[in-house]
């Protein structure tokens, strides 16, 4: 089990490290088949695009492979792993709402990450402001 925020970090560490690709062979220079680019290509699947994955892939695959399969000490430890897991990657929606809601610090962490991208896309965008509860607050 995770005991603490070293534990997460490894953790973090070690399943970001089996996710991120770098680039070889032909496609260390061509994003097409037919023209080479300006510049080699370092990584097909970098950090950014590895927390991607993680978050929005992996480890809701792992909490419901845990929960059909009862292993309560791996779903604890998935739970943690990913309320804890802390985004590298930058996204400009999270960065804009987490600036409004003064949230700067707490946007890195994946769980307060998908809840931004969430309130956005489900009320700011659709301007709910006042069926969300953080705009009741702002604007009552």
């Amino acid at each position: 089990m995770i005991k603490n925020e070293e534990d997460t970090g490894t953790l973090t560490y070690n399943i970001r490290n089996l996710t991120i690709m770098k680039e070889e062979g032909f496609w260390r220079d061509h994003f097409v088949f037919d023209k080479k680019s300006k510049e080699l290509i370092k990584y097909s699947i970098g950090i950014s695009r590895a927390d991607e994955i993680i978050v929005n892939v992996l480890l809701p695959i792992l909490l419901l492979y845990f929960e059909i399969f009862p292993d309560t000490e791996s779903l604890k430890r998935i739970k943690n792993l990913f309320i804890n897991y802390i985004q590298e990657g930058s996204n400009k929606l999270v960065n804009q709402v987490a600036s409004e809601l003064d949230l700067k610090k707490a946007s890195r962490k994946s769980i307060n990450y998908q809840g931004m991208i969430e309130l956005f896309r489900n009320y700011c965008i659709k301007e709910r402001c006042l069926e969300c509860k953080i705009g009741e607050k702002i604007f009552n």
